[in-house]
């Protein structure tokens, strides 16, 4: 069942077993994981079925670090969060990643990949992901000649590109149909309240943008609304708690990372389509593929290996080659098409007369070809190749979320990001540069030309920008002291509340979030359909 809070009673109290705060990847896992119990479930979202302006403007906030775009573009308030901004890739985390590394401060999990594989398994089937598909060499699939690269210092990789990842347009019937579910829309948490002492979740204070009031009372709540909100509703202070919830060891908002970005080289080359061919987005196009409609795009990435990562001590990294097209080009026209209808809207210009009648050349032909067939993108000759970076980022505790003195149209204090990185992640992006440089002059690939100012070790001048990928502020440690939940997710000290999603990582390797954040609130659903089964 689906409501509009603006529809309710002013003042409503809404009783349930569980209370999820926000309808994003996070969210909408748990939610589906009791579609066939008993158990109550109160879904609370800031925003509407789609992507609203006026709720949009919720996410405003200060950045006092590094340029941090995630901070307003990188979320959606709405039904199925960012999920209508995603692009569907899907990786899991390394077995390193998981590790408490020697010369990575604050690194580690408190369990390990092992132990998370069986949730993987299950996240895959729920984003449609055949099993095994991260094992199958990525260019024997597509009859490529393998690239010999030295395995002690490259390694390859690929993500899965999802269909349908808008995960909220996806499950809206299966939800709505729900007895035991019901979302409340346009509705903000502006309090988290707890009993006297302060031990033990009681309530959730909402409010819509036009006034209305109400209260949600629970067993268990689960914040779901991502590292930045997740931590602000945490820091809001009340008379028991004036440095926020669960904060009493200071790490609320702290450790907050993402997948630092950067064009850290350029390559020259004579023969840009082995390139072409190995390192750009693959199109499955079997019968299986088409008929299940799961894994149909690949993109193959260079990755540091582990042994490279341990001698060097560095960080986990990878990267992909992006190609650069003359702006009036068939090619790039193209791609400004497709680029608009992915976000849904026109595009900003037309194809040309002279770009149609190419069309319908031999040029495009050839390119029909190899993409109907085989499954390869196009090859027109690229003006520019670059090689583009995505690096672990150290965790850092003076990278963090605090709150502003600007307030919003709630009331309440906005988020501010102060976002650094440490020169570990520039010393790895290097390190990735050099190892590519080295591989593919050794391989005849071409001249990679490494970006001057990754040999500038003042990081304050780094060249790199966010990738939509935050995590760490709310992060999982066994101890309190250590960090804000524990390896069940609950906020230490705090019964009966729960975080769920990316901003519970210790460290977020170097993977697309979203398979391990769905992995994670499998693992998050099992506990709790146990502990409320069990009272």
């Amino acid at each position: 069942m689906i409501y509009d809070f603006d529809e309710l009673e002013d003042g409503v109290a809404i009783e349930t077993d569980i209370c999820i705060i926000g309808l994003g990847v996070a969210g909408l896992t748990i939610a589906r994981e009791f579609l066939a119990t008993r158990i109550r479930v109160a879904v609370i979202e800031s925003g509407g079925l789609t992507i609203e302006s006026e709720t949009r403007e919720l996410n405003d906030g200060d950045v006092s670090g590094l340029p941090f775009m995630g901070l307003c573009e990188g979320r959606a308030r709405a039904f199925g969060g960012t999920s209508n901004l995603w692009g569907g890739q899907c990786v899991p985390l390394d077995s390193i990643d998981f590790e408490k590394r020697s010369w990575v401060p604050f690194s580690g999990w408190p369990l390990t990949k092992k132990s998370l594989d069986p949730y993987y398994a299950r996240a895959m089937e729920s984003l449609w992901i055949p099993p095994g598909e991260y094992d199958k060499p990525i260019w024997k699939r597509f009859r490529l000649p393998a690239l010999s690269f030295d395995p002690a210092l490259l390694r390859i990789a690929h993500t899965i590109f999802i269909p349908r990842h808008n995960l909220g347009r996806r499950y809206r019937v299966e939800i709505q149909s729900a007895s035991t579910i019901q979302v409340v829309l346009h509705a903000n948490v502006v309090k988290l309240e707890t009993d006297a002492y302060g031990k033990r979740m009681r309530s959730a204070w909402i409010r819509s943008l036009s006034g209305n009031c109400g209260r949600v009372v629970a067993r268990a709540f689960v914040l779901c609304t991502g590292p930045i909100e997740n931590a602000r509703l945490l820091l809001l202070p009340d008379h028991l708690h004036p440095q926020g919830l669960g904060n009493a060891a200071g790490h609320v908002g702290r450790f907050l990372q993402d997948h630092p970005v950067c064009r850290c080289g350029e390559i020259e080359t004579h023969e840009p389509r082995v390139l072409q061919d190995h390192f750009n987005v693959l199109y499955g196009r079997s019968a299986r593929t088409l008929r299940n409609g799961v894994g149909s795009k690949y993109l193959p990435k260079l990755a540091l290996s582990e042994a490279v990562q341990r001698r060097e001590q560095v960080l986990n990294c990878d990267g992909y080659l992006m190609y650069e097209y003359a702006s009036d080009s068939t090619m790039q026209r193209l791609r400004d098409l497709a680029l608009a209808r992915h976000m849904g809207r026109r595009p900003e210009r037309r194809l040309s007369r002279a770009s149609l009648i190419r069309l319908g050349s031999p040029t495009m032909a050839r390119d029909a070809f190899r993409f109907l067939i085989r499954g390869l993108p196009p090859a027109s000759r690229p003006d520019r190749i670059y090689l583009h970076a995505i690096s672990e980022q150290a965790p850092n505790p003076n990278s963090r979320i605090v709150l502003s003195d600007r307030r919003d149209a709630l009331g309440f204090p906005r988020a501010t990001v102060k976002w650094e990185i440490l020169d570990m992640d520039r010393r790895t992006i290097l390190m990735f540069g050099k190892c590519v440089q080295a591989e593919f002059g050794r391989l005849g690939l071409g001249n990679v030309k490494i970006a001057e100012w990754l040999l500038d070790s003042d990081v304050r001048r780094a060249q790199v920008w966010d990738n939509f990928h935050p995590a760490g502020t709310t992060r999982m440690a066994a101890c309190p002291n250590d960090g804000v939940v524990d390896v069940n997710c609950q906020v230490h000290g705090v019964a009966g509340l729960y975080v769920a999603g990316s901003s519970v990582f210790p460290n977020s390797g170097v993977a697309n979030p979203v398979l391990t954040i769905t992995a994670m609130s499998l693992r998050l659903s099992d506990y709790l359909k146990n502990r409320l089964r069990s009272r």
